[in-house]
């Protein structure tokens, strides 16, 4: 819907027919973000009725994620606050932190792999 990709690091960063859907630093500004929060009914919510819809700690990791500028740069090298070290401890492992000292994959590909469950369809408007 609207040539938005929410697939891989570039089409977020492209946007969709709206233009971008993250502003970098500015999760408040992020249309992404905004269109999340939107009620279901919203014509403008994302992703669309019937869709998989992340939970509250997705959007607060797409959010901190934002805020930290939307960056394509591992999650060692990111301030990791408390409260997103929880979120991520539970959804990646207590371990994850030793993980990503090693030389992981970049946070995109953490990402990406929180929407295995369809989360991270390509939507949007």
């Amino acid at each position: 819907k609207a040539k938005l990709r929410l697939d891989s690091f570039e089409g977020i960063s492209q946007g969709g027919d709206s233009g971008a859907v993250v502003i970098a630093g500015k999760p408040a500004q992020s249309l992404l973000l905004k269109r999340l929060r939107l009620p279901i009914s919203s014509e403008d919510h994302m992703p669309p009725e019937g869709k998989p819809q992340p939970d509250p700690s997705e959007i607060a990791l797409l959010e901190w994620w934002i805020e930290a500028g939307a960056t394509k740069r591992p999650l060692r090298e990111l301030k990791v606050p408390p409260d997103i070290s929880r979120i991520l401890e539970a959804r990646l492992g207590g371990d994850y932190k030793a993980k990503f000292q090693q030389g992981a994959k970049p946070f995109e590909a953490k990402l990406e792999a929180l929407g295995q469950d369809g989360a991270s369809a390509s939507s949007g408007k």
